[in-house]
Parts: C-alpha cells; structure tokens; sequence
C-alpha cells in the first residue's frame, strides 16, 4: 500500500512530457525484448516440421515415388486436399513414366 501511494504521488507529478517519454522507453525495452527473443530463436509463425512427423513422412514418400520413376516426385498435403507433382524433361521422358504406371499413351 506504502509503495502504491509513492508510485501515485510520483506518476501524478510527472509532466506530459515525461509521461510521454516513460511510454517511449517502455515500448523500445518492448522492442529490444522481442528482438532479442526472435534472435535467440523463437517459434517461427507458421508451424514447424517436427522429426517425424507427417511432413517427413511425405517427404520419404515423394523420394521413394522419385526414385520408382527415375525422376523427381513432391508430394504437398494441405488442410483440404492434396497434391503429387512429378517431374519430367522431354515427352519421351513422359512416355517412360507413363508407361511405368501402364497408361497407354495416344499422342
């Protein structure tokens, strides 16, 4: 109570320009601490690929694809639907992997 009573008396003395002051140091010690938590590595926004988890196991299972095929595969899962991009260089190339998957081709 003692202390609360200092601080009132003390804050009610202050000019406008030193309240206006007291903000702008207290919002750069704000701007200092969150830098220094983003420099000494925060959580990134966005989410993060944890060992093992699901974007790994994509990741295992777009190469296994890439290396069927001979080529590159990527596979992207998102909240509503799902991707498999799969790479090639020439229409023979194409030819090669369409044949792999037994589709016959008609070009």
């Amino acid at each position: 109570m003692f202390l609360e009573s200092i601080f009132a008396t003390t804050n009610q003395k202050l000019s406008k320009k030193e309240k206006a002051e007291t903000k702008e140091d207290a919002s750069e010690d704000n701007l200092e601490e969150q830098i220094a938590i983003d420099v000494e590595g925060a959580k990134p926004k966005g989410g993060t690929i944890k060992p093992g988890g699901r974007q790994d196991a994509l990741k295992e299972l777009a190469q296994r694809l890439g290396d069927a095929l001979d080529t590159k595969a990527h596979i992207k899962l998102t909240a509503k639907k799902g991707e498999i991009k799969i790479e090639f260089a020439t229409m023979q190339d194409l030819f090669r992997i369409l044949d792999k998957f037994g589709i016959e081709r008609n070009l």
